[in-house]
């Protein structure tokens, strides 16, 4: 399962200089996920189905400040949104449990009518 867990990171660089620009890493990303074993798909579900959930409870706490819980993140609202929209795509294609993926579809459909 450590295996699984590591498979996860967007990147293996504990460096943030040396990092991929934030689109070109995300979309590396997604193209990893389409061949990840069963339990990294496990694993990566869960752990953005958690991150949607903690950014649409945060994005409705806060209230007239809202807009920002973007600067949280090192790309804009309609990156994030984006990003989300295509995680649900390509784990739902690369066989992820589907009842987490159809639970991070809901999240990201709240989050993305909250935020228009």
């Amino acid at each position: 399962m450590a295996d699984a867990v590591a498979s996860c990171s967007d990147s293996a660089v504990s460096d943030p200089k040396k990092k991929l620009q934030w689109h070109k890493r995300k979309k590396k990303y997604l193209v990893h996920l389409r061949s990840a074993s069963k339990d990294a798909l496990l694993v990566a579900t869960a752990d953005k189905l958690h991150n949607a959930r903690a950014i649409l409870s945060d994005y409705r706490e806060l209230g007239k400040q809202r807009e920002q819980l973007w600067e949280r993140f090192n790309a804009p609202k309609k990156d994030q949104l984006w990003y989300y929209g295509e995680l649900v795509e390509t784990l739902q294609r690369a066989g992820a449990p589907k009842v987490l993926v159809d639970e991070l579809s809901r999240v990201v459909a709240k989050l993305k009518q909250a935020t228009k």
